[in-house]
């Protein structure tokens, strides 16, 4: 109960800073994990390796 009622208060002083910030840090790790599937394909010697 105690985390639904201070929700809405930490959505309002600054969910949205959150969101923005978690979603820029999902999207670099994915970018990142990307980034390392093309390395690996690459550089692999064996395309069995993915």
């Amino acid at each position: 109960m105690a985390t639904q009622a201070s929700s809405p208060a930490v959505r309002d002083s600054g969910g949205s800073i959150w969101r923005a910030g978690l979603t820029a840090f999902a999207l670099s790790l994915v970018a990142n994990h990307i980034i390392r599937l093309i390395a690996v394909a690459v550089l692999s010697p064996d395309p069995g390796f993915l």
